[in-house]
């Protein structure tokens, strides 16, 4: 894909994540790691053949994975302020049930959007490239 391509999806992440596999931005043949896991409830309506889930205890701000090794890094991060409202288990599917300082939070996903700029393949010209969505 060469620029922003305009799109129209209603519903749910599951919808908007699988609107973006149908529109190219998920080649068949792509190396995906999920940061922010959980349950896999964005690869409902089909995951990548080759998705590296980041499940706990694995930290997302320390993989370990290597680097420049995945060509799409997904990132849902913990941006939930403490002490708003929850949907259900909201809180605990997140790992936001400690408290935290907004400052703190921000560092937090600053931390993971770190980790998933490390993960991602080099370009041929030595610059970093793919997608961290």
């Amino acid at each position: 894909m060469t620029g922003p391509v305009p799109a129209i999806v209603t519903g749910t992440n599951v919808e908007l994540v699988h609107a973006a596999t149908r529109l190219g931005y998920l080649r068949p043949d792509d190396r995906v790691v999920d940061l922010t896991y959980g349950r896999g409830a964005w690869w409902r309506k089909g995951a990548p053949e080759d998705l590296v889930p980041v499940t706990p205890p694995m930290d997302f701000r320390a993989t370990g994975l290597p680097a420049a090794a995945y060509d799409v890094v997904c990132f849902d991060g913990p941006y939930r302020l403490n002490g708003t409202p929850d949907l259900g288990d909201f809180d605990d599917r997140y790992g936001i049930t400690e408290a935290m300082t907004w400052q703190d939070r921000h560092q937090l996903l600053r931390d993971g959007i770190d980790e998933g700029l490390r993960l991602l393949r080099s370009r041929a010209d030595g610059q970093r490239g793919g997608l961290l969505w």
